[in-house]
């Protein structure tokens, strides 16, 4: 996954030349209401898990974990260590 700081636009973003978008499960049930995928092809990343804070979550991938950080303007993913 690429880090750095990008551009949100209507909920996606492009880093590294893929394009991302924020998505809302209609049911939730037991996870997470908002989830992390890849745009062409349809590539599901993670759920986003609540991190202290509004805006504030974490995901994982492939076998990586990353903070992301959501304002209106833009995203912020770093990758844990």
């Amino acid at each position: 996954m690429i880090t750095g700081k990008f551009k949100l636009q209507d909920k996606a973003f492009i880093a590294g030349g893929r394009r991302f978008l924020i998505r809302e499960r209609k049911e939730a049930k037991n996870k997470p209401k908002q989830y992390l995928c890849e745009i062409k092809p349809f590539n599901y990343i993670s759920s986003l898990f609540e991190a202290g804070g509004a805006g504030n979550y974490t995901f994982d991938f492939e076998g990586k974990v990353y903070t992301f950080k959501l304002n209106e303007e833009e995203v912020e993913v770093e990758e844990l260590e």
